[in-house]
């Protein structure tokens, strides 16, 4: 089964004119759209065909790895891409099970579904919002067509659009309350580790801070720190029976970040 992906950029884009497609400006782009690809195929195979968002971390399912755009031209008309959706061979050895037919096709439909919802402020991929986001900021539209066989199977264009911004991809802040049980420091990452009742929490740090969490080692302490995705950064720790000098959380809304929860 051909599965073909065309896409079309407009806008004033480097190379437009001279219908060239500029790497610095679409490399990236194009490695998180096949990132996104991968992903929701991984999804097909882990959750099912009726599967609800795809999941941005955690190791891809075997086939949907082996996923690839190999493009074949370039659109003549504008910046823009025809390529085909393929399954990269198991090398010698290697044990790979392939899919059903069909499963190209269906991947790369929910991609278009998500990039959809995306460019109308439904938060659905945080991979297809990352693609969005990397295409370089002058283009004023986009179309996209998916072939199977010779037929048309889904299209979608669009303009302008502002990407939402989901909750939980706002800085939030939060503490703990432990002890020191570990620091790091130049010339490596500068960081602390605090261990709770419960958890364990892993944080980047400024260098005062690791050196105030050295003197506290030995000590119950309480750590605020800020989450950002998957990052954390420590804002202050202190003996946990002292009480606080200011609010964390004041200190931030004066910086002008905003907090989620």
């Amino acid at each position: 089964m051909a599965v073909e992906l065309r896409i079309r950029w407009d806008g004033q884009v480097r190379g437009l004119a001279e219908h060239r497609l500029s790497v610095d400006g679409f490399a990236i782009p194009l490695h998180n759209l096949l990132a996104a690809l991968r992903r929701r195929a991984s999804s097909i195979i882990t959750q099912g065909p009726k599967q609800g968002s795809a999941a941005s971390v955690g190791r891809l399912a075997a086939p949907a790895a082996k996923i690839d755009i190999e493009i074949r031209e370039l659109l003549a008309s504008s910046i823009g891409i025809s390529g085909f959706v393929v399954m990269n061979q198991p090398q010698v050895g290697e044990q790979t099970s392939f899919p059903c037919t069909d499963f190209l096709e269906h991947a790369t439909e929910l991609t278009l579904d998500a990039i959809d919802e995306e460019r109308r402020g439904i938060s659905s991929d945080q991979s297809v919002r990352k693609y969005l986001d990397s295409l370089p900021k002058s283009i004023t539209g986009q179309e996209y067509t998916l072939t199977s066989n010779g037929q048309v199977k889904r299209t979608l264009s669009f303009g302008q659009f502002k990407l939402s911004q989901r909750v939980d991809e706002l800085p939030s802040l939060r503490e703990i309350v432990g002890k020191v049980i570990g620091v790091g420091f130049d010339p490596g990452t500068d960081l602390v580790r605090v261990k709770g009742n419960n958890m364990e929490v892993i944080m980047e740090s400024e260098s005062a801070l690791v050196e105030q969490a050295l003197k506290l080692r030995g000590e119950n302490v309480r750590a605020s720190y800020v989450v950002l995705g998957r990052k954390k950064r420590l804002l202050q720790i202190d003996n946990s029976n002292r009480p606080r000098k200011h609010s964390v959380r004041g200190a931030l809304q004066v910086r002008g970040m905003v907090l989620a929860g």
